[in-house]
C-alpha cells in the first residue's frame, strides 16, 4: 500500500489564480490558460478493479480522492460515456473537474479524450497525476511538456491528445538507486 498523506505533496503544485491577479511561478501551472472556461480537469490514473486498490498505479486515484476532500468536491459519480468516474469542486477558488478513468492505466487515453472533449478544455487545463518509478518515493515532480517515460498510461493519453502539452503531476514509487 502506497500511503497518501492528508495533504500529499503534489498539492503545492495545484495554485491557481484568476487571471487579475495570475503570477507564473517557477514550475507552477499556467493559471492563464484555464481561464477560457474557468476550470482545470484534474486526471488520477489507476485501474478501477478491487484486486488494484493497493498498486503503486493507483497512486492516482488515491491522489484524486484526497484533492476530492480538500476540495470539497462533489461524490465520484460514473459517467458511463466518459469512462469515468466524475466530481467537481473548488481548490484555491478554482473550479476543478477530478476524474477516475475507468478504461484501466494503459488505455487511460481514450477517457481523458473524452472529457476534454466533453468539458471543451484546452491541454493546458488538464493535469494527469501518475505513478513514476524513477521518482523518489513519495516526492512529486511537476513536468508541462515531456514524453510518457515508458509509463504506458501516459503515452495512451499523449497518443489520444497528439500532443506532449498536458502537466503531469508525477508521485515517485520510487526506485532506490
Amino acid at each position: 500500500m502506497y500511503p497518501v498523506r492528508s495533504r500529499p505533496n503534489g498539492f503545492k503544485y495545484l495554485s491557481f489564480k484568476k487571471r487579475s491577479t495570475c503570477t507564473a511561478q517557477p514550475r507552477s501551472l499556467d493559471c492563464e490558460a484555464a481561464t477560457s472556461n474557468g476550470m482545470y480537469l484534474i486526471i488520477g490514473l489507476g485501474n478501477p478493479d478491487e484486486q488494484y486498490k493497493e498498486t503503486r498505479h493507483n497512486v492516482g486515484f488515491k491522489f484524486i480522492d484526497a484533492l476530492a476532500k480538500e476540495a470539497k468536491a462533489s461524490d465520484f459519480q460514473l459517467e458511463k460515456k466518459l469512462e469515468a468516474e466524475v466530481a467537481s469542486g473548488k481548490f484555491n477558488n478554482q473550479k476543478v473537474i477530478l476524474a477516475k478513468p475507468q478504461t484501466y492505466v494503459n488505455n487511460s487515453g481514450v477517457a481523458v479524450k473524452k472529457l476534454k472533449n466533453f468539458y471543451k478544455l484546452k491541454n493546458e487545463q488538464i493535469i494527469i497525476i501518475h505513478d513514476d518509478l524513477d521518482v523518489p518515493f513519495g516526492s512529486t515532480k511537476l513536468t508541462p511538456e515531456s514524453g510518457a517515460g515508458g509509463h504506458h498510461g501516459v503515452k495512451s493519453i499523449l497518443d489520444q491528445l497528439k500532443t506532449e502539452k498536458v502537466y503531469r503531476l508525477k508521485i515517485g514509487t520510487g526506485n532506490s538507486k
